[in-house]
Order: C-alpha cells, then structure tokens, then sequence
C-alpha cells in the first residue's frame, strides 16, 4: 500500500457519498414539503409562498454547493433545512395548544349550555389551560340565534379562524 491508497482512505472515511447526500436531502425536502402544507394555517399563504421559494432555493444551492463540496452541501441542507424544519414545527405545536384551548372553550360554552338553557355571556367562567393564549381569544366570542361563534388567530390577526356552532371551523387567511 503506497502513501497515497493511504489518502484516499482517509478522505473515504471522512466525507460524504452521495449516497448519503441524497438521502439526507430527500429526507429534510420531502419534511419541508410536507410541513409547506400546514404553513398555510400556521402561518398565512403569502408565508407558504416564500417558504416553498426558500425551499427550491436552498435544495438549488445544496446541489451546486454539492460539486464543490458534498461536505458543505450536507452542513447546509442540516444547518438551514433542520431550522426550517424547528421553525415549522415550533408553528404545528403553536397551533395544537390553540386548538387545544378551542376544544376546551366549546366543551365549556356547551356545557353551560346544557346546565343552563343558554350560551353564556362571555367567557370569563371558562379557566385556560394555558393562559398566556387567552389574548387571542379576546372580544373574540359572540352569540347569537340559539348559536355562538368563537374567533382566535395564531400569529397575526390578520389571519383568523373562528368557530361556529351552525357550520363548524372555518379559516380567513391574509
């Protein structure tokens, strides 16, 4: 064995095929892609639209990136891809606990229903599981018709849902 069937082992053991370059991008695009769906309610459209952008744009860089540097390319897919992918699913939990608190609010306002004959007033009966939500759900409850209707937003409220006891949930987005 001659010195250098000595450097290319050890460049071997140290850098990335493309093999794993591949299936490490397939695996953090295709999650992006995916999560790209869900953008639209966490987030708005026009949130959707950039992300999907960055998204072709960053696998773009990666694969040019990758002729220069497999290395780089696979620390840029981690690096950028997995904080896209912290972000969104910041998003996805953001949205369960407000949907949590929803449930927990139409499960009260029925309730009061039941025991009373009619929707309550307002909601200040209603104890939040997480009070640090209960801003988004400010002037946001109304009756009226035998019905309720209960509005919320995530993260601007220019973007609102809202549920109805006639028609069920609905989304308004930017």
């Amino acid at each position: 064995m001659n010195d250098s069937d000595s450097n290319r082992i050890e460049k071997s053991k140290c850098g990335v095929s493309w093999m794993m370059l591949a299936c490490l991008g397939i695996a953090i695009f295709l999650s992006l892609h995916f999560l790209s769906y869900n953008i639209i309610y966490t987030e708005s459209e026009v949130t959707r639209d950039l992300l999907v952008i960055l998204i072709f744009s960053l696998a773009g860089l990666s694969v040019l990136l990758s002729f220069y540097s497999r290395r780089f390319a696979a620390f840029l897919m981690i690096g950028a891809g997995g904080l896209l992918l912290i972000w969104q699913s910041c998003g996805i939990r953001k949205w369960a606990m407000i949907h949590e608190e929803v449930v927990g609010i139409i499960q009260h306002v029925e309730q009061v229903r039941k025991s009373t004959g009619s929707y309550p007033v307002s909601l200040n009966g209603h104890m939040f599981r997480n009070p640090d939500l209960k801003s988004r759900f400010d002037q946001g409850y109304t009756t009226d018709n035998g019905g309720f209707k209960l509005s919320y937003f995530m993260n601007n409220p220019g973007t609102s849902y809202w549920y109805d006891s006639n028609s069920g949930f609905h989304y308004y987005p930017d």
